[in-house]
């Protein structure tokens, strides 16, 4: 994560629970005047803003295609209402793409930390190979095991994918339908103070682009049977 607020990757569940539904109430609603209650909501606001732009500017990028996700783009759109070139409904991010980038980061969270610890623990070693679990040998390095995912099956459409974790992806996609239906207007509030962050972080880079961050663009409306992504669509 770009923030030094984090000392290890953050936690799936704020993913899954906060990310994905766009819902920092837990942190916003926080009251009290006392001291522990300010510095519950100073820090748990700070560490979802940091994580949600995180999502937008790398993680989701990454999978969307950086072709279509650009900086232009995803510091200037907010992710929730930000349409496809010539279109007028087609989402860039529709909820298919925002529950691949998630279950990609449940099933690679223990192992990528695991692989940030080695890599730590052996920084100067020259030669040193970081180590890769072997469903051979399924006792050893168990920490660096993806959750739902063989890498070694080969290529295929789900490409090592097990059912678990196909069953995960769809389960997070009807949650991001679900929320994006329910709750519109709360992700989009939290996608343009994002895009606010990230235009000003990001101000001398744009300081030429031609893009103006004021101009407002039409919201429209999301289909909450939209079919999103035929790629990744599972069956039940």
């Amino acid at each position: 994560m770009a923030d030094k607020k984090w000392t290890e990757m953050p936690d799936p569940d704020l993913i899954v629970d906060k990310i994905l539904t766009r819902d920092f109430s837990e942190y916003e609603a926080a009251v009290g005047d006392n001291a522990e209650a300010k510095e519950f909501k100073r820090i748990g606001m700070a560490k979802v803003e940091d994580l949600m732009d995180c999502w937008t500017d790398k993680i989701v990028p990454a999978v969307g295609g950086a072709r279509l996700l650009h900086p232009k783009i995803r510091h200037f759109e907010p992710m929730t209402t930000s349409l496809m070139p010539r279109s007028t409904d087609q989402l860039r991010v529709t909820a298919s793409t925002e529950a691949m980038a998630a279950l990609i980061y449940l099933n690679n969270h223990t192992k990528w930390n695991a692989m940030r610890s080695w890599a730590q623990q052996n920084a100067g070693r020259n030669g040193a190979v970081c180590p890769r679990y072997n469903a051979k040998k399924p006792t050893e390095h168990v920490e660096f095991k993806a959750l739902y995912s063989d890498n070694a099956v080969g290529t295929n459409k789900w490409g090592g994918w097990s059912t678990e974790g196909k069953k995960m992806f769809v389960t997070l996609q009807k949650k991001i339908i679900e929320s994006r239906r329910d709750n519109l207007d709360r992700h989009v509030k939290v996608d343009k103070e994002c895009v606010e962050r990230l235009y000003h972080k990001f101000a001398d880079m744009h300081k030429n682009s031609g893009r103006d961050s004021k101009k407002a663009k039409a919201i429209p409306e999301v289909d909450p049977d939209e079919d999103d992504d035929l790629d990744y669509v599972v069956e039940t």
